[in-house]
């Protein structure tokens, strides 16, 4: 089923396929004020399961709300845009259709298919400067993702036919080891349970099913600074947020028009020494971060309930 086919399963003209939001000539970058690449085994498994649902009942699958915010770009450049909520959905989406272009690799020595995943969903063309991965995480989640694509060019037919426009790949940063590369291997293992399944045509079906069958609705905010507040109104995710993660968010969404080195600068030498302070023996230092809102709150508000922490701090600091 066409993507211009398909039923809606919303009202909203901005409910789109996936074909189409990553299909486009466009970066979508993960600010620094998001926290890293959190999901595990059970969103992963509910994402799979939905891919099979939608192909054995050929059904279609909302996915939610993307909200993202437009950036100026060179004009005969991609679209740049921020993703200011949606990172969990669309990188898992990012590493399975990775693992689909291996897939095509190396069960049926596809390169054709591989090449079309890769230049349509994965990288963008004429960029001058940076890299031209469509989706670009966090500073914590790059260099996995950067070992995502160095194994797709373990495959040299592949890599000698990209040639030239092969991958530009993102400034290093962070472990070589997590949820990325973790979440990738998974996909790799759901993509060849599908080939024992049925072969190069279950592998075309679950291709077609995320393209065309999953969407999204995509909401564009004018300022960026309004993204936190946004998504802390629309809370609902699989993947709660804490009021720790909300304050990190309200905190650097106030330099989101920075340069990258300016915010990383931010990071480096005000966020991060902050942020240590809350080690403590064997816990992690979110532990403890989350737990000091409240009584951090009551002092400037003794009548704040806890369900009110973030909304009274963000209040506090309008000025």
């Amino acid at each position: 089923m066409p993507a211009s086919e398909r039923s809606r399963l919303t009202n909203s003209s901005d409910e789109t396929a996936i074909d189409k939001f990553f299909g486009g000539n466009a970066i979508f970058r993960i600010p620094y004020f998001q926290r890293a690449y959190k999901w595990k085994k059970p969103q992963l498994k509910r994402l799979e399961e939905d891919i099979n649902k939608v192909i054995d009942e050929q059904d279609i699958h909302f996915l939610g709300a993307i909200i993202i915010h437009s950036r100026q770009h060179v004009p005969a450049g991609p679209g740049i845009f921020d993703v200011i909520d949606g990172q969990q959905r669309l990188m898992t989406l990012f590493l399975y259709f990775a693992a689909l272009a291996k897939t095509y690799c190396d069960d049926f020595n596809d390169i054709e298919q591989a090449e079309d995943i890769l230049g349509k969903y994965l990288v963008v063309s004429r960029v001058r400067e940076g890299s031209n991965i469509k989706l670009q995480p966090c500073k914590e989640d790059r260099t996995q993702l950067n070992d995502v694509f160095r194994d797709l060019m373990t495959n040299r037919e592949l890599a000698n036919t990209l040639g030239k426009k092969g991958i530009k790949y993102l400034p290093a940063g962070g472990s070589e080891r997590g949820t990325v590369k973790n979440n990738y291997r998974a996909a790799c293992r759901f993509m060849r349970e599908q080939v024992k399944q049925g072969g190069v045509n279950r592998i075309d079906d679950v291709l077609k099913a995320m393209i065309w069958s999953l969407s999204i609705v995509q909401i564009d905010v004018k300022d960026p600074t309004n993204g936190p507040g946004i998504f802390s109104s629309l809370n609902s995710t699989q993947e709660p947020m804490t009021v720790g993660d909300l304050v990190r968010n309200e905190i650097f969404s106030r330099v989101a028009k920075e340069d990258e080195e300016t915010i990383d600068q931010i990071d480096r030498e005000k966020w991060q020494p902050f942020y240590d302070q809350f080690k403590f023996g064997n816990k992690e230092p979110s532990d403890l971060f989350d737990q000091y809102f409240f009584p951090y709150g009551l002092i400037h508000d003794h009548n704040l309930k806890k369900s009110e922490v973030y909304n009274g701090l963000r209040e506090k600091w309008k000025s």
